[in-house]
């Protein structure tokens, strides 16, 4: 059992000093994409630079609760390999503090603290743990949606646009025709930080505090939480939200052929040799690599490049030399300013403290 930081008044405090919550227990939690729970809540604080505990989870459910911390070398694997995934729940990502990206069906969001985004059970994405940041994940099992907006309504007021809005996004998934349609949903806050805080993490806490807690009713407080929360976030008032469906089936096998190369070549790539490999324009390989991913062609395999180059700093004995010269890169100059400027740390930095 964990207990979230409080503060003076005794309330749940999910904004607190992330680093004086708990010391890691070092229990090592697996990284499931299937629940067998209606409802979950994760914490997860992102710390770059702590070699240790480069990753902390809170995790809490009507069924367990746990704290645990994962090392760069035990989380980097999952985190840092850029494959997508899909659960088979609803997922809503609240960005608590800091800035964080994420990859969706291959095009590259970013999210400020307040922002969130919610992806239905179809869409493939990851989340990039690069910044300092606390991202919570609130999870829905298909069933606990699904009850939850077919409930029986008593008020006509509750047929509000913003309450028509999102059971579309969950009924839709849930009854439409076509099972594979992929949709999700970015929120940007038109308030300001201290709203969200009033508004939206004080429910974060409720829920927190009914499941560590609970008493007779809290299962219908919980639902009805939810639905607050929602309420809250489609309201065009509080937040800018429009539905999305990711591109077409063409372009994103034709961006996932792309990617595939560029990581098998193993080092830097060329607009060029794009060309030369696939039989397509230059320019059109760029907006296709741009679409999916936010970054030009050079950006991209930039970015590759310094995954790769971190992978060989922690796990091969090779000099710093002859990484960069696998890699493509004319000089070990030119190599040690492209890695700094990715990890804010040297080659030499990254391996004596990553390792």
């Amino acid at each position: 059992m964990y207990h979230l930081s409080t503060d003076t008044t005794g309330k749940w405090n999910i904004v607190g000093d992330y680093k004086n919550i708990l010391k890691p227990s070092g229990f090592v939690l697996p990284f499931n994409y299937r629940t067998e729970v209606p409802f979950e809540l994760f914490l997860c604080t992102s710390l770059p630079d702590n070699p240790d505990a480069r990753l902390i989870i809170m995790q809490s459910s009507p069924s367990s609760s746990l704290y645990t911390s994962f090392s760069n070398a035990e989380i980097a694997p999952y985190i840092d390999n850029g494959k997508l995934h899909q659960h088979d729940f609803f997922e809503l990502m609240f960005v608590i503090e800091g800035t964080v990206y994420q990859n969706i069906e291959y095009e590259r969001h970013v999210y400020p603290a307040g922002s969130c985004c919610l992806i239905n059970t179809n869409t493939q994405h990851i989340e990039e743990y690069h910044n300092a940041s606390r991202i919570l994940f609130l999870q829905l099992s298909k069933n606990f949606a699904r009850n939850l907006f077919t409930a029986e309504q008593y008020f006509p007021t509750e047929d509000a646009l913003c309450n028509g809005l999102m059971k579309n996004f969950f009924l839709q998934t849930l009854h439409q025709k076509n099972p594979a349609q992929k949709e999700y949903i970015d929120f940007i806050p038109l308030r300001d930080a201290s709203w969200v805080k009033q508004y939206i993490h004080s429910i974060f806490e409720k829920m927190f505090h009914e499941i560590q807690e609970p008493v007779f009713g809290s299962s219908f407080r919980l639902c009805a939480l939810c639905m607050e929360l929602f309420w809250h976030l489609f309201d065009q008032n509080n937040y800018h939200n429009t539905p999305v469906k990711p591109g077409t089936e063409p372009e994103r096998i034709l961006f996932e052929q792309l990617s595939q190369f560029m990581k098998k070549t193993g080092r830097k790539v060329s607009r060029r040799q794009l060309e030369a490999n696939f039989n397509y324009s230059g320019d059109y390989l760029y907006k296709i690599i741009r679409k999916y991913t936010g970054l030009g062609i050079h950006e991209y395999s930039s970015s590759l490049c310094m995954t790769r180059a971190a992978q060989l700093l922690l796990s091969s004995k090779m000099n710093i030399n002859e990484i960069a010269e696998l890699l493509g890169f004319c000089n070990y100059t030119q190599f040690y300013k492209a890695f700094e400027e990715y990890y804010h740390m040297t080659p030499k930095t990254y391996r004596k403290t990553m390792h």
